[in-house]
C-alpha cells in the first residue's frame, strides 16, 4: 500500500497525468456502462453500484499507480479510468432511476441518500419477477449477514423503518413488501394473498444426436497449469441440441498457478468460465471450492453461488473469491435461449453468421475494482475497500442465438488486451480450433511485450 493511502492528495495531482482529449474518452468509456442516479452511479443493467463512499478508495488506488515508476499500457488505462471515477463521483447528478412500474418509481424517489443496502432494495425491485420468493428470502438473508458487518451500532428493537415499498410480486406470484430499515432489508408477505401452490418444474427436454448419449455422462474441467500456449489447452464437447463447445485455459506467461478455468457440463448445456481472483490470494482454493460447487449443482447456478460463499466461509477464505461468467443454452423451436449469469470481469461476445456482434457483457469491474464478485461473508475489510459490497450477485441477461451463430465467454487475461471488435476478428470465419489458435497467438505476442500484462487465460467457444 502507497504512502498516499492515509492522506487525501490533490486531485489536480491526477488531472496532469493525461490530456483533456483522454479525460473526456475515459469519461465517454464508463458513461456508456454507467448512468448516474442520486450521487450513485448505476450500471446500464441496474445491477451494480459505485457510490461516494468509494472516492477515497480510488484515490488510495490511483494514488498506487502513481508511485510506479514503469506503468503498462493496462495501467495507465486504469489510472484514466480511476481519475474519470473521482471526479464523476464528485460531481454526480441527480437523475431518476428506470423502473418498469410507475408505482414503484415513484416510491423509489423516496429513498435517502445511498447507504449499504440500497443495491439490495433495488435488486429485488428489479428482480423479482424473475425470482421465487424462495429464492428473494435466501438472497436477503445472505445479504444481511454482509450488512451486519457494516453495522457497528445497532438500535434497539423497534426502530421506525426509514423505506416501506409495496405491491412486488415474486416469479411464482407470491405478493410481499420489501422493508428498509438502514440496518437491514426484510421482506414481509401480504397476509391478503395466498401463496399459490408450487406446480412441479417441467422437465427440460433436449434434443440429442444419435449415440452421444454416453459422452454426456462426463463434465469437463479444464485448468491447466503446465501448457506454454492457450492452444495446447484446448478440449471439444459435443452437447445437446447439435451445440459443439471448445475450451481452453493457460497458465500465461511468468505465472506461478492458474486460477482461471472452464467447465462443461454437457448434459446440462451449462458452459462455466472462471477467473479468481489470486492477487487477493488463494485463487486456486478459490477456484476449487466454485468448481465443486459447479459440479454439485449441475444446472443451478444461483445455488452453486450460494453454496460457494458458504464454504469459503466454512474453510475460513478471507481473502479472495471468483469472477464467474455462466451460460445455459436451451433450443425454443427456432433459435437457442442463452441465460447469462455474471459476478464480475469475465467477458462474453455473440455474434451472427455475418460477424456482426449482436451482444457484448458490460465490464463489471473499474479500475481494481469488482464490483461483485463470488466471495464469503468474511471477506476482509481490505475486500470491502476495494469496492466488494456486493457479494455475488448474478447479472443475469437472456439472449436470442440462431444456427450458424458463435458465442464467445472469456477471462480478463484476454479482455485486457483485446476489445471486443479486436475478439470477433479472432475468432469469426475459422473453425473453433483455428479461433483458439488465432487468440492463442495474439496473447502470447501481447504477453512478450516489455511490461505487458500478463494473467492467465481462459475461454470457451460454443458454436450453435
Amino acid at each position: 500500500m502507497s504512502e498516499h493511502a492515509n492522506i487525501a492528495f490533490s486531485e489536480d495531482t491526477l488531472l496532469k497525468q493525461f490530456k483533456k482529449g483522454d479525460f473526456d474518452r475515459a469519461k465517454a468509456s464508463l458513461l456508456e456502462r454507467y448512468h448516474e442516479w442520486n450521487e450513485i452511479l448505476v450500471s446500464v443493467n441496474e445491477q451494480s453500484v459505485i457510490t461516494p463512499d468509494d472516492i477515497e478508495h480510488f484515490r488510495v488506488q490511483a494514488a498506487d499507480l502513481l508511485d510506479q515508476s514503469v506503468k503498462s499500457d493496462y495501467e495507465w488505462e486504469q489510472l484514466k479510468i480511476l481519475t474519470v471515477l473521482i471526479y464523476q463521483m464528485m460531481n454526480a447528478d441527480k437523475t431518476a432511476l428506470p423502473a418498469d412500474n410507475p408505482a414503484i418509481n415513484k416510491q423509489l424517489e423516496t429513498l435517502d441518500p445511498p447507504h449499504a443496502n440500497q443495491y439490495i432494495m433495488r435488486r429485488i425491485i428489479h428482480g423479482a419477477s424473475q425470482l421465487d420468493y424462495q429464492a428473494i428470502e435466501k438472497f436477503v438473508r445472505y445479504q444481511n449477514l454482509v450488512l451486519s458487518s457494516y453495522i457497528t451500532n445497532v438500535p434497539p428493537e423497534g426502530q421506525k423503518n426509514l423505506v416501506v415499498l409495496e405491491g412486488l410480486v415474486s416469479k411464482d406470484g407470491v405478493h410481499f413488501d420489501l422493508l428498509d430499515t438502514a440496518y437491514d432489508v426484510q421482506l414481509r408477505q401480504r397476509t391478503d394473498q395466498a401463496r399459490p401452490v408450487e406446480a412441479a418444474p417441467e422437465p427440460t427436454q433436449f434434443h440429442m444426436k444419435p449415440g452421444l448419449a454416453e459422452e454426456l455422462l462426463e463434465p469437463v474441467v479444464i485448468a491447466d497449469n503446465e501448457a506454454r500456449f492457450l492452444i495446447n489447452t484446448m478440449q471439444f464437447t459435443n452437447m445437446h441440441d447439435d451445440i459443439e463447445v471448445t475450451g481452453a485455459s493457460y497458465v500465461g506467461k511468468e505465472r506461478k498457478h492458474n486460477e482461471d478455468a472452464v467447465v462443461l457440463v454437457p448434459s446440462e448445456n451449462q458452459v462455466v468460465v472462471i477467473d479468481a481472483m489470486g492477487g487477493y490470494g488463494n485463487g486456486v482454493d478459490a477456484r476449487d471450492v466454485f468448481v465443486d460447487m459447479v459440479l454439485k449443482y449441475r444446472g443451478d447456478i444461483e445455488q452453486a453461488v450460494l453454496a460457494t460463499q458458504k464454504g469459503y466461509d466454512e474453510i475460513g477464505l478471507e481473502q479472495g473469491g471468483v469472477c464467474i461468467i455462466n451460460t445455459d443454452i436451451r433450443w425454443k423451436e427456432d433459435y437457442f435461449r442463452l441465460t447469462l449469469s455474471q459476478a464480475g470481469d469475465v467477458h462474453a461476445l455473440l455474434i451472427d453468421e455475418h460477424g456482426e456482434i449482436k451482444h457484448e457483457t458490460v465490464d463489471e469491474a473499474i479500475g481494481h475494482q469488482v464490483v461483485n464478485a463470488v466471495i464469503g461473508a468474511g471477506a476482509t475489510e481490505n475486500q470491502r475497500a476495494n469496492g466488494w459490497k456486493n457479494f455475488g450477485h448474478l447479472t443475469q441477461a437472456t439472449l436470442r442465438a440462431k444456427p450458424g451463430w458463435r458465442f464467445t465467454a472469456y477471462s480478463d487475461g484476454i479482455a485486457n488486451h483485446f476489445n471486443a471488435e479486436q475478439v470477433k476478428e479472432l475468432i469469426f470465419n475459422k473453425t473453433a480450433q483455428q479461433a483458439i489458435a488465432a487468440v492463442s497467438q495474439a496473447v502470447d505476442l501481447k504477453m512478450s511485450q516489455d511490461n505487458a500484462y500478463r494473467d492467465n487465460c481462459s475461454i470457451a467457444i460454443i458454436d450453435f
